[in-house]
């Protein structure tokens, strides 16, 4: 994932090793980690830039000179999101700005429309929280309802958003991958079935113990996972990476113990 750069300038003015091993340098722990990364932001690095909100992200991006982009939304707990941008200015340092988000609030989701209409990245990586969208959401949804229909509540306006970012990228001529459980029932959450069905957009299904998940034990841990998108640049790293069942995994409940 790390050969796709998201932007404000045109791919062509950059050269793609530069911005590979430079741009992508030292990214700050929570980086692509999905929505698995640990709640609560940190100063990670000299140019950690903890901002106080998305209107606070735009306003520092408008003080530096244009440049190249990576961008995230990864889901956490409850309503808080994280949105990470990592600017590469043509002559000068990087920036990690990085800032809590409630996507599920209408004013923040303008917001970050506009960061994406204004600024046109590239490609967008997206993790909405999975809690009540996974493997388990049949389960607790007959087994604990009310608790699902709390953990619903808050993610899926803010998984539907995704979809509606994804559609945006697609509108203006860009890239997006979205990283879910498989299977996910956010896919059934509306606009998702339309972006779906775009001939662009495609799914490849992995096994994440073929890229050496374990758990902090060192068990194996299968956790299968189906990004979907319309960057097969990105795509095609995971391809061919199913388990062929030479090894035990751990049951996911295992997770969850001490």
């Amino acid at each position: 994932t790390s050969v796709m750069l998201v932007g404000d300038d045109s791919p062509a003015d950059y050269d793609d090793d530069d911005l590979t091993s430079s741009l992508t340098a030292g990214l700050s722990t929570w980086w692509l980690r999905g929505s698995s990364a640990p709640p609560g932001l940190s100063q990670q690095g000299e140019r950690t830039l903890l901002r106080t909100d998305i209107h606070d992200v735009l306003n520092f991006l408008a003080t530096l000179d244009s440049g190249v982009d990576i961008v995230e939304i990864c889901g956490g707990e409850a309503r808080t999101s994280t949105l990470a941008v990592r600017r590469r200015i043509k002559t000068g340092p990087n920036f990690d700005l990085v800032c809590g988000v409630d996507l599920n609030d209408d004013e923040h989701q303008v917001a970050t429309t506009h960061f994406f209409r204004h600024h046109r990245p590239l490609v967008a990586i997206m993790a909405p929280t999975c809690k009540p969208f996974g493997r388990w959401a049949t389960f607790n949804y007959k087994m604990n309802f009310p608790t699902w229909k709390q953990s619903y509540d808050e993610a899926a306006p803010h998984g539907r958003f995704c979809g509606r970012l994804a559609q945006l990228q697609l509108e203006l001529g860009g890239f997006f991958i979205n990283e879910q459980p498989e299977p996910s029932w956010l896919y059934a959450e509306p606009p998702w079935p339309q972006v779906l069905a775009h001939p662009d957009v495609h799914k490849v299904v992995f096994d994440q113990c073929q890229l050496g998940l374990r758990d902090r034990r060192n068990g194996i841990l299968q956790k299968t996972t189906g990004p979907v998108g319309n960057a097969p640049e990105i795509l095609s790293q995971f391809v061919g990476l199913r388990c062929p069942g030479r090894h035990q995994h751990l049951s996911l409940i295992h997770i969850s113990e001490p």
